[in-house]
């Protein structure tokens, strides 16, 4: 009896983990060949960041559930687990379908019973932060390059033209193009400066 009441608590600790982690869990039951996996639980984690509720989930495949998996390649991930045993940390990875998009990371593993967990996280708000942070890091060592060759250019068509490298070397844009208006153009040609792969 003793063994029975411990056994019951013990599930009744894994059921309260696994319904109140931050971090989505779904647990999957694979076919005999390891190639479809079958939503058998997920936790509410998976509802908040998933928008949709458990009942909608269950019973489906995870690319009937999640259309954009195997482009994503997660599902690559759930055969190679599957197979080796062997968990795999997917890192940060865009999944897009008609219903919801974001970037997801996970961890997933497999169990003695051969369900394949994956545990994982939303970490669009991360991603974007990070390419805020990488736009703005660029922006200003552009804004330095060009403060450099202002204090040394040797004229005003020289500036221009490293003006306009810097924002295509170090700026990231595709093309640039700058004039002023006190240099004479020859016959022909537009004043100014221009770099980039746009002007041939």
């Amino acid at each position: 009896k003793k063994t029975v009441q411990q056994r019951r608590e013990a599930e009744e600790r894994f059921r309260q983990l696994f319904e109140n982690m931050g971090s989505g869990v779904a647990i999957y039951q694979p076919d005999a060949a390891g190639e479809v996996f079958t939503i058998r639980s997920v936790n509410r984690s998976v509802e908040r960041i998933e928008h949709i509720k458990r009942d909608k989930l269950i019973g489906q495949t995870i690319e009937e559930a999640f259309p954009g998996v195997r482009a994503m390649g997660l599902l690559d991930v759930f055969k190679r687990v599957w197979r080796s045993g062997e968990a795999e940390h997917f890192p940060a990875a865009f999944y897009q379908d008609s219903r919801i998009s974001g970037w997801r990371e996970n961890y997933v593993y497999r169990l003695e019973s051969g369900e394949v967990v994956a545990v994982y996280d939303d970490v669009s708000g991360r991603i974007e932060r990070e390419a805020q942070i990488h736009h703005l890091n660029r922006t200003l060592h552009t804004i330095s390059a060009c403060n450099e060759s202002l204090v040394h250019a040797r004229c005003e068509e020289v500036l221009l033209r490293e003006i306009c490298r810097h924002l295509v070397e170090t700026g990231g844009y595709l093309l640039a193009w700058a004039s002023q208006d006190s240099i004479e153009p020859k016959a022909g040609e537009e004043p100014g400066s221009t770099s980039g792969s746009g002007f041939h």
